[in-house]
């Protein structure tokens, strides 16, 4: 017993002597790191870094029937998706705003039609915010357009909730 008890003793010790602590000023505020506008990637500023320079980001429910499409080619193929493509799948079902695929184009359609970046016409058509005031409060770079500008681009959305 007083072996284990020194054994103890020991791990706490090195244990203690590799944790770092730091007074509570001192950590670092995440918040910050997601404002900084001298990052290369901030939502807020429309900066997404290289990677995504080109990219055209998707809908939840075009990513819902790809990833559709794509269970079905694995079942024909009598192939298991994996636990992650299910948890993808079951994340993009559960938060699309549409499951027509009509009703998706056309709401695609109606993004690309409109004055906001790649980024916002995604959010803007997977949040479906109701007013210029929320679709602000939820897409802060849209802050750049006048609320009745923005209140106009809302309009020409094509209202799919019953689609």
């Amino acid at each position: 017993a007083a072996a284990m008890e020194g054994a103890e003793q020991q791990f706490t010790d090195d244990a203690s002597e590799n944790l770092q602590l730091y007074p509570l000023e001192e950590y670092p505020d995440r918040r910050k790191v997601f404002l900084d506008e001298s990052a290369e990637e901030n939502a807020a500023t429309l900066q997404f870094g290289s990677a995504f320079a080109d990219a055209e980001p998707l809908l939840n429910a075009e990513v819902a029937i790809i990833l559709e499409h794509t269970k079905q080619q694995k079942e024909e193929q009598k192939t298991a998706p994996s636990a992650v493509f299910d948890q993808a799948f079951a994340y993009v079902k559960e938060f699309s705003r549409h499951e027509n695929h009509a009703a998706v184009q056309e709401l695609r359609e109606a993004l690309q039609q409109t004055e906001l970046e790649p980024f916002e016409r995604a959010a803007m058509g997977n949040l479906a915010p109701g007013s210029a005031t929320e679709a602000k409060a939820l897409i802060p770079s849209l802050t750049r357009f006048p609320d009745d500008q923005l209140q106009e681009i809302l309009d020409r959305l094509p209202n799919l909730e019953d689609a």
